[in-house]
């Protein structure tokens, strides 16, 4: 269920304390082998042979220069585990006291850490040790430790200080006798049945507070209690009480689960049923419990069950609230159902107590399944119940040339501890999460932290975005959850992070030199959006309506979210190619664009670092600024010289271009619908096609003196920014320019073979005209084939309709040849469709339209009305739009559109609103807009019959009327202020004109719930007295 997450080992602390070192490489591996090591309250310990080793745990490399506290241990004939040490603070600032219990009962206290320890004997009446743990509450001041056998018996040692001799109580230590023989028989069983079996010994006693629903608020001290588990057997005890409030055997707890469990894992359970309790750990208002259960060709499956207490606690349970097969298949390859020294006390459970108390183990490290072969982590579910299954699980098998010397559960993470790998931390992470080193982290978190004067809602992301860099994935969740609490009209997600985004490409994330700042910078960006998968926020995103402003691009379109976050990325790859060049003439082409950009484009000033490496919003300005630069290298030099300067501006060119497209082929691009802008459109894409244009002239030139070689490596040059710059083009190419000078210069083989690629299907048209009849009609007839989606046939007929090449046409064959020879038989038809096709010169558009209408009014109507009316609609609409782009200034066009192509070519609806309600700085520049635009509409409006078109034009004019609520309109509180607003200014022209009948103004006056739904009562009452009087006149 859990996707993108994988299971590692994170290197926590990488090198052991040199004389922690000295004893690994001493001693042989089954010397260490086992559980001789653990972490508690940020210190690590090693036992080997008769000495402990104590050391303070620090994370990274900063480990190797610490130190460790070496202590001879007390005399004893069994061995010491990591259960056999407890190591406590005592008080902040000061080295924690060390206890260690041999498994006779020999206790040696050290307090602190290297001072003369301190023996006292415990009097645990010939059994063995088990553990010794502090129980986890202090009383009246004191801590205690709890200290248990094999055998069941439990001691309370009191820690304090004050007295040198510890204080030693005896908590359900079985006594008497008889009370000892007939509790020990119905906890482990019968002595004949303990004989040779692991079922004598108890293998773990947890400390644990009781449920909330049974906590006693009186006594502290009744809250604690203790649950013991053997192999077969589970116990809850109260020291408190010191009585045994239940005890079940572990196998009657699943006879209602895991039966079905079983079939479901496809698993053949032996015939004595053999099951096997292994370990516990408390789990929210429970425990969680791992077992093993024997299988028909003698292996072990592992398993957990979920026991809930709460209920339980007076009254034994009757059956586990869940059970989870692992199919752990690394360790049933290597347990032995008949060989209880395989499995039992060689398998663990581990997690951390941030996971223990969360109600959820999403965005948590799961609880793992530590064997020596292998780890196994599993995300539980939130609930428990018979049907519950696991959220996620991940098997990795660990090394068997390194030693595991011991493993620790603490509060926030699990470790492992191993010979040579180091100090490792269990974690979930989301996939692609690499290790950083401690240096990118420090300058990660000094980039995230809180500035002065920031948004809320900025610190707060950026807060939540360090806690997902720095791995804690909860508090991560935690701080977004209470960011996305934030009640503020001018905080949504997508502009939160936009925001952040346009800040952190240009801040300074290393002090380490502009390579490590670039790289930290594309560290943070990935580590964001692996942020918003992991807290499954990034389709939410991406597929959301949402759009901003474009971050660095100096356009007033708006652009999805999924185009911003890759061009990030995009930019901050340019940037890192960009600081790899050293050739001469390519930093001095680079300085000199700095330069150029700076001085005409508002860069910085100081060179590439300043204006483009470490302000990488400013890189669309490089491109151009390249291309500036490179055109003073190609007057009055040599040829040879130009050459050069032409290859290295390419070099550059080319490393960008590569750049973005590796980005973009990349598994972790982000995908942009194809109808979205892009940072690389329009300039930046020009920019290539100017440097093909340099190259193409340069390779024009007669008696250049070009040699074969200059002109191959030219021509390189020359197609791969041709290529680039029309991919980056959102219209296909039509007769493109570049092309036809590659054809006219000698090259037809490459002009068609980009043609074909981009689809300029005039240019085909025209290189295949030359050619001899069977070669162009079979270059005709495979791109009917190829181009079928295109409509390649249709155009082709087109094109030999309106060049007059009639024999050509009528050569042709097939449906969609006779369909288009029916339907151009009429003159009108043909001039219409040559006025859709014209998109490139406005005059010519509005020729043909008009044509086109003349000729549909002429015609005779009796033989094709319907064709001739929908003739007679279309071109009448062209030539409205023609008429009203005719109305507007030039200068008002260019604007938006400076490329002056595009303000001569006729505009779509569309693209005439956005000219005419462009925020203008001159108050009657923006009237006159809006007015053009009102116009246009009610025009349009005058002569549509059709309800849905008249219901959208409709919609559009009620934007318009919005675009005239400014600031003054929602002041208004008098007829007087009213008369100075633009939306009344608007109004009296809209009265005055001539140019639309007086029902049609009616029809686009705003409406009265649209001026209720965006201004004040006062300012509602006024504004429709106004329009009223408005209507009234042109009623009259």
């Amino acid at each position: 269920e859990m996707e993108g997450l994988d299971l590692t080992l994170n290197k926590y602390s990488t090198h052991y304390p040199a004389l922690v070192k000295e004893v690994l490489l001493s001693e042989s591996s089954e010397g260490l082998s086992g559980r001789c090591a653990s972490i508690a309250n940020g210190w690590c310990w090693l036992i080997s042979g008769s000495q402990i080793f104590v050391w303070k745990l620090v994370e990274g490399n900063r480990s190797a220069a610490t130190s460790a506290y070496q202590m001879s241990l007390q005399r004893s004939g069994l061995p010491f585990t990591q259960d056999n040490v407890v190591i406590y603070s005592r008080g902040a600032n000061v080295p924690p006291g060390l206890i260690v219990v041999s498994g006779e009962g020999t206790l040696r206290r050290w307090a602190p850490l290297g001072d003369t320890h301190l023996d006292t004997v415990i009097d645990i009446a010939s059994e063995v040790v088990l553990s010794v743990q502090i129980d986890g509450t202090y009383y009246a001041g004191s801590l205690f430790v709890l200290l248990t056998t094999t055998s069941g018996s439990m001691f309370r040692i009191d820690l304090q200080e004050k007295n040198r001799e510890l204080t030693v109580t005896s908590t359900g230590s079985i006594v008497s006798r008889g009370l000892k023989s007939r509790i020990s028989t119905m906890l482990w069983g019968t002595p004949s049945t303990q004989a040779n079996s692991t079922n004598s010994r108890i293998l773990r006693i947890i400390v644990m507070n009781r449920p909330q629903e049974e906590v006693n608020e009186d006594d502290e001290e009744a809250n604690t209690i203790l649950l013991a588990v053997s192999t077969t057997m589970i116990s809850l005890y109260s020291p408190f009480d010191k009585a045994l409030l239940w005890t079940v055997p572990f196998q009657q707890l699943t006879l209602s689960l895991l039966p079905s469990k079983l079939r479901g894992a496809n698993i053949r359970v032996g015939e004595s049923n053999q099951l096997w309790c292994l370990d516990v750990i408390p789990l929210r208002q429970g425990a969680l419990f791992l077992f093993g259960v024997g299988t028909m060709t003698g292996g072990v499956e592992l398993g957990l069950a979920y026991l809930d207490l709460r209920n339980n606690i007076s009254t034994s349970p009757a059956a586990f609230n869940s059970i989870f097969m692992l199919n752990n298949r690394p360790t049933v390859s290597i347990f032995r159902s008949f060989d209880e020294s395989s499995f039992v006390g060689r398998v663990h459970l581990l997690m951390a107590g941030t996971t223990m108390r969360s109600k959820t183990m999403v965005h948590t490290d799961g609880v793992s399944v530590l064997h020596h072969k292998c780890i196994q982590t599993v995300f539980l579910p939130d609930s428990f119940h018979e049907k519950s299954v696991l959220r996620f699980s991940k098997i990795n098998e660990l090394h068997s040339n390194d030693t595991i010397l011991g493993y620790a559960s603490c509060s926030d993470y699990s470790f492992l501890i191993r010979a040579k790998a180091g100090i490792e931390t269990i974690r979930v992470l989301p996939i692609g999460f690499d290790q950083e080193s401690e240096e990118s982290l420090k300058e990660i978190e000094d980039v995230l932290e809180e500035r002065e004067g920031e948004p809320q809602f900025i610190a707060m992301f950026k807060k939540s975005l360090w806690y997902f860099v720095s791995k804690r994935m909860a508090l991560a969740a935690e701080t977004l959850n209470e960011l996305l609490k934030i009640d503020n009209e001018h905080m949504d997600l997508p502009t939160t992070i936009h925001m952040y985004l346009q800040g952190m490409i240009d801040s300074t994330c290393s002090s380490s030199g502009i390579s490590s700042d670039l790289r930290n910078k594309k560290l943070i960006y990935q580590r964001l959006i692996l942020y918003l998968k992991n807290m499954n926020l990034f389709e939410q995103i991406l597929v959301s309506d949402k759009t901003v402003i474009p971050p660095f691009m100096d356009s007033i379109e708006v652009w999805k979210m999924s185009a911003c976050l890759q061009e990030v990325s995009e930019r901050l790859d340019v940037a890192l190619t960009l600081s790899t060049f050293t050739h001469p003439m390519e930093v001095r082409l680079l300085e000199e664009a700095a330069e150029y950009g700076s001085k005409n484009y508002g860069a910085s000033e100081g060179g590439l670092h300043n204006a483009f490496l470490s302000k990488v919003s400013a890189m669309h300005i490089l491109f151009p600024s390249l291309i500036s630069s490179l055109r003073s290298h190609l007057t009055n030099h040599s040829c040879e010289y130009r050459i050069d300067a032409l290859s290295a501006t390419s070099r550059i060119m080319m490393a960008m271009s590569t750049a973005i497209q590796r980005n973009r082929a990349s598994h972790t691009s982000i995908s942009v619908p194809t109808t979205a802008d892009q940072w690389t459109h329009g300039k930046i894409a020009q920019t290539y096609l100017d440097l093909a244009a340099a190259i193409l002239s340069e390779m024009e030139k007669e008696g250049g003196g070009l040699s074969e070689t200059s002109r191959m490596r030219l021509k390189e040059w020359l197609t791969l920014a041709i290529v680039f710059g029309l991919n980056e083009q959102r219209d296909r190419a039509e007769n493109n320019s570049l092309l036809r000078r590659i054809y006219d210069m000698g090259e037809p083989q490459l002009a068609l073979e980009m043609a074909e690629r981009f689809k300029d299907f005039r240019l085909l048209m025209v290189i295949t005209k030359s050619m001899e009849d069977d070669e162009r009609r079979g270059l005709l007839d495979g791109y009917k084939r190829r181009f079928v989606d295109d409509n390649f046939e249709l155009y082709m007929c087109n094109y030999y309709l309106k060049n007059n090449m009639m024999d050509n046409l009528l050569e042709q064959r097939g449906e969609k040849v006779e369909a288009f020879m029916e339907e151009h038989d009429s003159a009108a038809h043909s001039l219409i469709t040559v006025a859709a096709r014209e998109t490139n010169t406005l005059w010519e558009q509005k020729m043909y339209a008009s044509l086109a209408f003349l000729s549909a009014v002429c015609a005779d109507e009796s033989a094709e009305k319907n064709r001739l009316d929908k003739v007679k609609k279309c071109a009448d609409e062209t030539l409205i739009l023609i008429g009203h782009q005719e109305r507007i200034p030039l200068e008002t066009i260019s604007v938006m559109y400076p490329d002056q192509r595009v303000r001569t070519s006729p505009l779509t609806l569309d693209q005439l609103i956005g000219v005419n309600v462009f925020e203008f700085e001159d108050p009657n520049d923006r009237a006159d807009g809006l007015f053009r635009a009102l116009l246009m509409l009610g025009d349009l409006l005058s002569r549509e019959k059709s309800r849905d078109v008249r219901n959208e034009l409709k919609e559009r004019i009620s934007e318009i009327w919005k675009r005239t609520f400014d600031t003054a309109f929602y002041q208004i509180q008098s007829a007087e202020e009213a008369n100075r607003t633009l939306f009344v200014a608007i109004l009296t022209k809209l009265q005055d004109t001539d140019e639309l009948g007086s029902e049609t103004k009616i029809s686009i006056l705003p409406s009265s719930s649209l001026l209720k739904s965006s201004a004040s009562d006062v300012c509602t009452n006024v504004v429709e007295q106004r329009v009223e009087t408005t209507r009234m006149i042109l009623v009259e």
